[in-house]
């Protein structure tokens, strides 16, 4: 399972397998399938991987994406 940032819209994707994609919800506090998002996700253009602790970091509040995304560039 690999975790992402689109660094545009600033969203977290779950990809439990290639182009399995779920977007995290942060009003709902859980992982949705929008089968929408492989039609936007194009890869490494506009989005970087992060490790599951950032990814949590995330979720719990304790980073947000910009913060993330500042780390890895």
């Amino acid at each position: 399972m690999r975790y992402l940032i689109d660094i545009r819209d600033k969203i977290l994707i779950r990809e439990k397998e290639p182009l399995d994609l779920e977007v995290y919800s942060y009003s709902d506090k859980v992982w949705v399938y929008k089968d929408w998002l492989v039609g936007v996700y194009d890869g490494d253009m506009t989005c970087i991987t992060v490790s599951e602790k950032d990814a949590n970091d995330i979720i719990s509040g304790k980073n947000t994406c910009e913060e993330i995304i500042k780390k890895y560039r």
